[in-house]
């Protein structure tokens, strides 16, 4: 086997190269509003995307919004804004608000209203909060205060 040349760096490499871009088999188009920028929608999209691919709707009709960046495995991380984000989606009418673990301190005494928030640290935790929300709104989820 020749070596060839590392695009990313002046390394000679033998083998596969492996990437984190994937080719799909079908078209692929995502429609996002040119207002939403930066990573902290990563969690939210990573949810929609979840949501489109598999059968039923995954909020039960529920309004239910969140903010994280999230990484290649799964894990939520802090955002800048949140009492910011809290205050926009229960006016928006939002009745669950999913908030990053990391943010939990910035999260307290946010005015959030009757919108409940739940604590989340990973991509599961979020899935499994909405899930249990949408099954029962007064279910109880985790909570940065721990009650």
């Amino acid at each position: 086997m020749t070596p060839t040349k590392d695009p990313d760096s002046d390394r000679a490499v033998i083998g596969i190269y492996p990437g984190t871009s994937y080719v799909f088999p079908f078209q692929v188009s995502i429609g996002i509003d040119p207002n939403i920028g930066g990573p902290s929608a990563g969690l939210m999209f990573s949810l929609a995307i979840y949501d489109t691919l598999t059968p039923g709707p995954l909020t039960g009709e529920r309004s239910v919004a969140g903010t994280g960046t999230i990484d290649a495995d799964g894990n939520v991380g802090s955002i800048g804004g949140i009492q910011q984000k809290i205050a926009g989606a229960r006016d928006a009418g939002s009745e669950l608000f999913l908030v990053p673990a990391d943010n939990c301190a910035d999260a307290e005494g946010a005015p959030n209203g009757s919108m409940r928030l739940a604590k989340v640290s990973t991509f599961e935790d979020a899935r499994a909060a909405i899930e249990t929300f949408a099954a029962d709104k007064n279910a109880k989820l985790p909570t940065c205060s721990g009650k």
